[in-house]
């Protein structure tokens, strides 16, 4: 039972690792201007269930000039 607990908790971690990394990625893609990259990583995180701050959002809308 451990062993089930503790493989499904590894799987959980690598999903939350996975989809913070696309919102991390985004962020770095805003800093660098390349506003098409951060929507695709911001894309692919809102798909996985991740809540993206509504301010990184808003600025991202604001400095990209799209919607989504």
């Amino acid at each position: 039972m451990k062993k089930w607990m503790l493989t499904i908790t590894v799987i959980l971690l690598a999903i939350l690792a996975w989809t913070d990394a696309h919102y991390n990625r985004a962020a770095a893609y805003y800093h660098k201007r390349q506003y098409d990259k951060a929507w695709e990583d911001v894309h692919k995180a809102q798909s996985m269930e991740y809540q993206i701050p509504p301010d990184f959002l808003k600025a991202l809308r604001e400095s990209s000039g799209r919607e989504e």
